[in-house]
């Protein structure tokens, strides 16, 4: 797809056959030169020469896919979002669908997401074999079914300011550097160097771990690992302290609204149990993969070697 904006109706669902593989990616074909100089048609350039490169569509309206396998016994197909702008819900129709896979799109929190809209008795059996992942995506609010199996979410940012970000009950839920705004339920949880903004609620705590990140008081999760702000808390002497130590621990954000340039940002304001308190030393959350506390210990380091005698340098950040 190329930098168009497209309106598309649920009404018209995308179809995804068993056994097959849909991929939607922001990309296009460079003019290619082949033998005597002549150009491919788009029917012959090879898909390895795909450019993703300053490719952005935009997609308006709610996004609907069905997996048409006619029962869970059958191998279902699998759909590939890549590069989207999607200002709207992704919808999963009833159907059986193998896989759903989304990386570096945008669900516009403030009308976007995943969502279904299959209830009743059916809802049990249907894309029991779904398996959907998030890779470097920042997606509204997540509701599945309890018939979906597993959830994973790596680089995201999920969920809006009030409400649910993950409600996910019957759904083993992985995620790994990730922000979510909103409460999250889910079946099991696997986290590590995440930020959890609201309560979190597990069912099978003892399934699982939380490492190296934020839970709010009140969440209900399995075994802890060096998270915040627990780890804070080992020497309180007070319940005072311990209510002074929780809010100065609570991390801090730039911005919550998607509209704004320092979306999901942590904010300067925020404690080093948080600005470096993954298991790397990096910032917690969506952001930890830029390693900002590693760049900016080596860019101090450096500096003094370039300036001249009496000078002195700073970091400022602009945001």
């Amino acid at each position: 797809m190329d930098s168009g904006s497209y309106k598309i109706s649920p009404a018209f669902p995308i179809k995804i056959q068993p056994k097959s593989k849909l991929t939607i990616i922001a990309a296009g074909w460079p003019q290619l030169e082949f033998l005597k100089g002549a150009e491919t048609t788009a029917s012959e350039k090879p898909l390895d020469y795909l450019v993703p490169d300053d490719v952005r569509p935009h997609v308006e309206g709610d996004f609907a896919v069905q997996g048409t396998a006619k029962s869970d016994m059958e191998a279902g197909g699998v759909l590939v979002l890549d590069g989207l702008l999607i200002e709207g819900r992704l919808l999963l129709r009833e159907g059986n669908l193998s896989g759903l896979e989304m990386y570096h799109c945008t669900l516009v929190p403030d009308n976007g997401g995943i969502s279904h809209d299959f209830l009743g008795e059916k809802a049990e059996k249907l894309n029991s074999q779904l398996e959907i992942k998030i890779d470097h995506c920042i997606c509204g609010p997540i509701s599945l079914p309890e018939s979906i199996p597993s959830l994973m979410i790596m680089d995201s940012i999920i969920g809006n300011i009030s409400g649910a970000a993950l409600t996910v009950k019957g759904t083993d839920l992985e995620m790994e550097r990730c922000t979510t705004y909103g409460y999250v339920q889910a079946r099991s949880l696997e986290a590590s160097d995440c930020i959890f903004t609201d309560r979190t609620f597990i069912e099978r705590t003892q399934f699982g771990c939380v490492r190296f990140s934020y839970l709010p008081p009140g969440s209900r999760t399995a075994r802890k690992y060096r998270c915040q702000p627990d780890m804070a808390l080992e020497n309180a002497a007070s319940p005072g302290e311990e209510a002074s130590i929780r809010a100065r621990v609570a991390p801090a954000f730039v911005s919550g609204h998607y509209d704004h340039l320092g979306y999901g940002q942590l904010s300067q304001t925020s404690v080093d149990e948080i600005q470096m308190g993954s298991q790397d030393g990096s910032e917690m959350g969506a952001f930890s993969s830029l390693k900002n506390p590693q760049r900016e210990d080596s860019l101090r380091s450096s500096l003094n070697e370039y300036m001249r005698l009496g000078l002195e340098a700073g970091l400022f950040r602009v945001i």
